[in-house]
């Protein structure tokens, strides 16, 4: 007879041979229930052996899809996997096709057959990394698919704030110590996302109340799981925003916003719950697990495998868990020296004392995870280069490249509110500061601003960060990226041909110098040049209305307006382009302005010309140079 029909869709499939068909009832196995096949793979002594080392053979796919029907949650799984990665998506199956399921573990960890019969030599010096299915096809051909084995967070034998929850009491308060040079605490900082209104927050009229005690009840599940992490560590004192900062106080805030490189930079390590969308959601025990296993450890002992199917479109990119989506985390991940990630399917180590600050898997889960941020310069958290020598932080080159990668990826992640934009990036603005030795100018650096003027909203990510609309603005000047509601790029002025005559910038708060702006303005000297003077190309490819530039038969260009045209169309008559220096090309960079009063002008956007010869110095014959300023 065949199958019965599955979810998988319907199999023309051969009759069951009655000695491969089912081997007994299910078996219940933690919230699921398992065949006995799988059961027996590593519940049992021998299959767990086999497993090791030459590999278990599983059912045949007709068994697999009449277990997965009756019931077995991994050989629905494997069936789902084989059905993926059959050779033919029309619907025709290699019936002959067997499953082998083995352990990927490297040869010398492999149990040796002298000590099989020993039930606590079995699993000696051998790590189980993951799991992985081989769909062997009649022609001899592999298909593999890979398990990562889902890490549970586990407790590891591994600094100060005015205000600190104490968590190692049985009652939660609040502890208030007032700075003492040369003292540190040992405490725990948590990032997160808010991700909704929070109900216990502390405010002005309810801090008395926190320093006799804080309600553990009616904390969200995020902040408890740090609460009840910091007990398993034995870490005594947690900050977290919420709680450590009088949220109804905005001089307050603006202050401990400009502390967070040292509230992360002291802290003992960060907790970073990337898998929680929001505070109510938590981050311990809401693993992405496919299946579990049983794992043999004697007679009378079971331990379980948590595993995690490798899909073929995850990249394991970082933008797949909700916290690495949010600007206010950027930081959080990059300033501490160390931290634990806790991602949707394992715990992940960043130290800076352990692969310069790369992550680092707590087991071996064999699980991708990119997070695609260059990390902070060795010098931030006061290591030397690994070869010894001192790294020249002070290098210009350098100095743009970081800053260049720093806003590439934090412009790309949302903000309940906007005006978050500056404050959300302060704590790395700070420590780069120091270290740089230079002047911090509403989102661009004084020493190399000419440079970073470069920045562009690209044609094909015309999209809008989440919970903005295109009419958000945050308070900042027009030449700033951080005042638009859009991801931004950059173009390199390899020769750079503007020079900056004078800056000014007017703070909220003097107690916050990287934070928001209530306004700034920068005067360049640079060559200025009318727009309607600039020659329109064959083949054009820019998002800025047809009559902003005039026809020509010349060269093709690029031009990159800081908004849609449906949200703001600048007039022609009153635009000029400022010219930035070339590109390697070397093609050359202008920055397009409108003219607001006399002298004054606002940034509209960026152009990039692609010159012939005759093109070029026409185009620069055209204009003058001469000081701009820009608000």
């Amino acid at each position: 007879m065949n199958p019965p029909a599955a979810p998988f869709g319907p199999l023309d499939a051969p009759p069951l041979n009655n000695d491969t068909s089912q081997e007994g009832s299910l078996v219940a196995f933690g919230e699921g229930k398992l065949c006995a096949k799988c059961f027996a793979m590593t519940g049992s002594q021998e299959g767990l052996k086999t497993f090791l080392n030459d590999g278990y053979e599983h059912y045949r796919p007709p068994e697999l899809q009449e277990s997965a029907t009756t019931g077995c949650q991994v050989c629905k799984t494997f069936l789902s996997g084989f059905l993926e990665f059959r050779e033919n998506r029309s619907g025709i199956v290699n019936w002959e096709t067997r499953l082998v399921v083995r352990s990927p573990v490297d040869e010398d960890q492999k149990p040796s057959e002298s000590i099989g019969g020993s039930e606590m030599s079995l699993l000696s010096g051998v790590k189980l990394r993951s799991l992985r299915a081989e769909w062997i096809k009649s022609n001899g051909q592999e298909q593999p698919q890979e398990f990562g084995i889902v890490a549970s967070p586990i407790a590891l034998a591994e600094k100060h704030h005015n205000y600190l929850v104490e968590c190692s009491t049985s009652t939660l308060a609040f502890v208030y110590e007032s700075p003492i040079k040369g003292t540190k605490a040992d405490y725990v900082t948590l990032s997160y996302c808010w991700g909704e209104k929070q109900e216990l927050l502390t405010t002005k009229e309810n801090l008395s109340d926190h320093l006799e005690e804080i309600p553990k009840h009616r904390l969200p599940e995020t902040i408890a799981n740090a609460v009840d992490l910091c007990r398993a560590l034995g870490v005594r004192y947690l900050w977290v925003d919420s709680l450590c900062i009088l949220q109804d106080d905005d001089e307050e805030k603006l202050v401990e916003i400009g502390n967070m490189s040292s509230i992360c930079q002291s802290s003992t390590f960060t907790i970073i719950a990337t898998s929680a969308e929001k505070v109510s959601d938590g981050f311990l025990g809401g693993n992405q697990i496919d299946i579990r296993l049983p794992l043999y450890i004697d007679q009378s002992t079971l331990g379980t495998i948590q595993l995690a199917v490798e899909r073929w479109w995850d990249t394991g990119a970082s933008y797949n868990q909700p916290g690495f989506r949010r600007a206010w985390m950027f930081q959080e991940y990059l300033l501490p020296p160390r931290a634990l990630v806790f991602n949707s399917s394992q715990v992940l180590l960043k130290c800076q004392g352990i692969s310069d600050g790369a992550l680092t898997p707590i087991l071996d889960t064999n699980i991708k995870f990119y997070v695609g941020i260059e990390l902070l310069p060795r010098s931030v958290f006061g290591v030397s280069s690994s070869q010894g020598e001192e790294e020249k932080e002070d290098d210009q080159e350098k100095q743009f490249t970081t800053w260049k990668s720093i806003m590439f990826n934090y412009s790309r992640r949302n903000l309940s509110c906007f005006n978050d934009r500056l404050p959300a990036l302060a704590g790395v603005a700070t420590v780069l500061g120091k270290v740089w030795g230079d002047n911090y100018l509403a989102g661009l650096w004084e020493k190399t601003i000419t440079q970073q003027l470069g920045w562009y909203r690209p044609l094909h990510r015309s999209e809008l960060l989440i919970n903005l609309s295109a009419a958000d603005k945050s308070s900042g000047p027009s030449w700033s990226w951080a005042t638009l509601p859009y991801p931004v790029h950059m173009y390199t002025a390899v020769k750079p041909a503007a020079k900056l005559i004078h800056a000014e910038v007017e703070l909220v708060s003097s107690n916050s110098p990287y934070g928001p702006v209530k306004r700034a303005s920068i005067t360049l000297e640079a060559l200025i040049i009318r727009a309607k003077n600039l020659p329109e190309p064959k083949k054009r490819r820019y998002n800025l209305p047809a009559n902003v530039l005039p026809e020509s038969k010349w060269t093709h260009h690029f031009t990159y307006m800081d908004y849609l045209p449906t949200d703001y169309c600048p007039d022609i008559e009153r635009c000029r382009l400022i010219y930035l220096g070339t590109l390697s090309d070397p093609d050359g960079i202008f920055m397009i302005v409108e003219k607001q009063l006399i002298g004054i002008y606002r940034r509209v956007g960026l152009h990039r010309h692609y010159p012939g010869s005759v093109c070029r110095d026409d185009i620069m014959a055209g204009g003058k140079k001469q000081l701009v300023v820009l608000e």
